[in-house]
Order: C-alpha cells, then structure tokens, then sequence
C-alpha cells in the first residue's frame, strides 16, 4: 500500500510539474494602461505587476510619475496574461518579434536527454508554452524569436529533434 501512495504521488507531482509556467525566459513587452490614471494608481498598478512577477524597466522606480501612458516591462507571461492582470490594461503589445514553434522531439529519448534539450532552451531563449507526451514522443510547443531552421541548426538540438515547425508569428507593431 504504500509502494502505491508513493508511486500515486510521484505522479502526481510529475503532471504538475509539467503545468507550472517556464519563468526561464523573459519577453519585452509595452504595457499601455487607461490614460485617465492618476498618478497614485499608476503606482499601484506598477506594484501589483511586480507582485505578479512583471518587471517594470521604464519609466524607472525613482521616475514613476512620468505620464507616459504605457510602461515598458519584462516577463515570462504571455501578452494575454499580462493583460488580464488589471482592468486598467488596455493593451500589451510585444517589442519582440517571436515566433511559436511546435517541436517534436526523437523518439526513445530518455529524461536525461529531455531534460538536456530544456537547458539548451533556456540558453537560446526558447520558453516552453506547453509540453505533451505521446506514445514516447515529447512535443513542445515554443516560443522563440529564432526560426524554425535557426532552433534545427543548434548543434546541441540537431540530434534530440525530430521536427520543427512554425504555428504563428508575433510581430512588432513597426514591423505591420
């Protein structure tokens, strides 16, 4: 009985594991609030993004009185996300170009090689959106600012992918 508690609980913990959100890679993003905020919810607004792991880089803390109408921050979450943490958000744009990417990893690969193609994500700045196992392939759905051909082309990852593809494209307001 208690073998099985354990192996339930193993199991458990590793279907949670793979829905916590990879905070590994951080996106630019330009976050423009209501412009009839005053100055005192303009604080709060930049407080409650920080205590929901959005950086604001500008206007800088020693200048948050600027009325500049959006602040430019930093996050692991997506443009949606961001938005829905506060009504007075009216809009996140992206000051990236990105691109989600759907790949599929070699068959038969073991955790340890799985585990390796993480890492060298993180080096190159691919987040993970969402991971899915299948019959003993591993398919993560990414977001990059590389191309498909560009991820293919890292020596490290050359041999652990099988395919890689892109679903949808993020562009810069400039680059419309």
């Amino acid at each position: 009985m208690k073998i099985l508690i354990f192996f339930v609980c193993c199991f458990c913990f590793a279907i949670r594991a793979d829905s916590f959100p990879d905070k590994s890679v951080h996106w630019g993003y330009k976050v423009i609030y209501h412009p009839k905020l005053k100055s005192e919810e303009v604080q709060a607004l930049r407080k409650h993004l920080k205590a929901k792991e959005v950086g604001v880089l500008y206007p800088p803390e020693k200048n948050w009185k600027l009325p500049t109408g959006f602040l430019s921050v930093s996050s692991f979450l997506q443009e949606e996300e961001i938005k829905s943490l506060s009504a007075s958000i009216l809009k996140v744009e992206s000051s990236e170009k990105t691109h989600q990417l759907k790949i599929t990893m070699q068959s038969g690969l073991n955790p340890k090689e799985n585990k390796q193609a993480l890492t060298i994500f993180q080096i190159h700045k691919i987040q993970v959106i969402a991971r899915e196992e299948k019959e003993g392939v591993v398919n993560f759905t990414v977001k990059t600012t590389l191309g498909a051909d560009q991820v293919k082309g890292i020596p490290e990852l050359g041999e652990l992918i099988k395919w890689c593809t892109r679903e949808d494209s993020n562009h810069r307001p400039s680059d419309s």
